[in-house]
């Protein structure tokens, strides 16, 4: 078969630079005229032996299923410009109903994508002048690919292998369209409101949009969170009143002193002071007094010194006794207090290797309960030692008690634990030799120090 040069120009026309407008969700008719390229080479014997490749124009109508699926029919008409035996020229007329399945589907390629590839498969039948118009049927299937570089235009190629189930040979097929859709677009989905700040107001209800802030506050930042937004506020890093938008009250604690010149503008205090209290009234405010509820002299930043010793009362551990630094502020002990600490050390006695006080060291017990009574401050350490006789352990354990033996007697009579303290030293502390009978008898001791907390 012999092809002009105008059926030539247009088959390569077709198939380098086919437009096509491809059907979509909005879109969903498409109808369009194409052309193809087609193999005859199946023709039976004795019909023509060059036909091969005949171009043929194309009727097309497309559907839009889903993103996944089109429904295309087709149909055209083949001339294949032949002379047979009564010299008459011949043409082919075929039918085509096709399903393709898209890869732009939202799968496998966005819907949007450019570049389509698809694969197609359907029924085909075809009717030709050869042999009284007999008619034949083929399955098509095959495959093409879509380039849209724009939502309504595309480029589309396609190639198809058809299976006769006739008596004629199956046929190759290259084909290109020009489709134009149908229908009305969809109105574009709304877009979310925007919330350029991300605090859960969006712009168009925030009166800061740029700024985050509460919901309450319509989206404006409040920094000093006096409920008064930082646009509308004069004072914004202060807390404040709405009364004085957004500034503090002129004078908050009332006391006369307005807020700017009040060192304490929530206490009421006196002018003098800048607005802070005295509550003791000894002319020195209750911030830089150490005793506010007690009237004392600058010199003792304001703490009484009852007793006079120079140790103001706060520091003196015998607030009515006049008494000494080193002894924080209780007098030195008496003589005769440390005679009676001496004596009991040496005659207070237990049982043999027991934690049992003999009744002998009763009185010499009550000496020490009756300094504990008249000297309040005073408190007394019972330290308990052994000789070196037995274990270390044992003895540890001997002292330990003999020391609390003598505490319980105390206690009993009257004198609150806290003030008293004992421990066990067993044969750690000898005073005197442990290898003849004297010296233990003076190791086996209890001793009672008084000491001021």
């Amino acid at each position: 078969m012999k092809f002009s040069i105008h059926t030539t120009i247009i088959l390569i026309g077709i198939f380098c630079f086919q437009l096509s407008f491809g059907q979509s969700v909005d879109k969903k008719w498409g109808i369009g005229l194409g052309y193809s390229a087609r193999d005859f080479t199946g023709i039976p014997t004795g019909q023509t032996d060059s036909i091969a490749f005949s171009p043929a124009f194309r009727i097309y109508l497309g559907r839009y299923l889903n993103p996944s699926l089109d429904l295309n029919f087709e149909t055209g008409i083949v001339p294949f410009n032949v002379q047979l035996n009564d010299s008459k020229p011949r043409d082919l007329t075929d039918w085509d109903l096709i399903l393709r399945y898209k890869f732009n589907n939202g799968y496998l390629l966005k819907e949007t994508s450019i570049f389509s590839p698809y694969l197609a498969a359907g029924i085909s039948g075809s009717a030709q002048d050869f042999n009284n118009f007999d008619p034949q049927a083929s399955f098509p299937f095959g495959g093409g690919f879509r380039i849209q570089p724009t939502k309504t235009v595309s480029i589309d190629l396609n190639a198809m292998y058809k299976k006769t189930l006739t008596k004629y040979h199956d046929y190759f097929t290259l084909s290109g369209s020009i489709i134009i859709n149908l229908g009305k677009s969809a109105p574009p989905e709304p877009e979310e409101d925007p919330d350029t700040d991300g605090d859960g107001v969006i712009d168009q209800l925030d009166n800061c949009p740029t700024e985050p802030g509460p919901i309450a506050l319509r989206g404006c930042p409040d920094m000093d969170d006096d409920g008064i937004p930082d646009i509308n506020d004069k004072c914004p890093e202060t807390f404040g009143v709405e009364e004085y938008d957004g500034c503090p009250d002129v004078d908050r604690d009332k006391d006369g002193v307005n807020n700017e010149d009040d060192e304490c503008p929530d206490v009421p205090g006196l002018a003098n002071f800048n607005g802070c209290p005295d509550q003791d009234g000894d002319n020195i405010p209750d911030h830089d007094d150490d005793c506010p509820t007690e009237a004392g002299p600058a010199m003792f930043n304001g703490c009484p010194d009852t007793d006079g010793d120079g140790i103001p009362d706060n520091r003196d551990a015998c607030p009515d006794e006049a008494g000494l630094e080193e002894l924080r502020g209780c007098p030195e002990i008496e003589e005769d207090v440390v005679e009676k600490l001496e004596f009991a050390t040496q005659f207070v006695q237990f049982q043999h290797a027991r934690d049992v006080l003999l009744p002998v060291s009763y009185p010499v017990l009550d000496s020490l309960v009756k300094v504990l009574v008249d000297h309040p401050s005073y408190n007394l350490r019972v330290s308990g030692h052994t000789d070196a006789e037995g274990k270390p352990d044992y003895n540890m354990d001997l002292s330990l008690r003999r020391a609390k033996a003598c505490i319980d007697y105390i206690i009993s009579r009257g004198i609150s634990q806290n003030r008293l303290v004992y421990i066990g030293y067993g044969e750690s502390r000898p005073i005197a030799d442990n290898f003849n009978e004297t010296g233990k008898a003076r190791n086996r001791r209890v001793e009672f120090e008084i000491f001021i907390k």
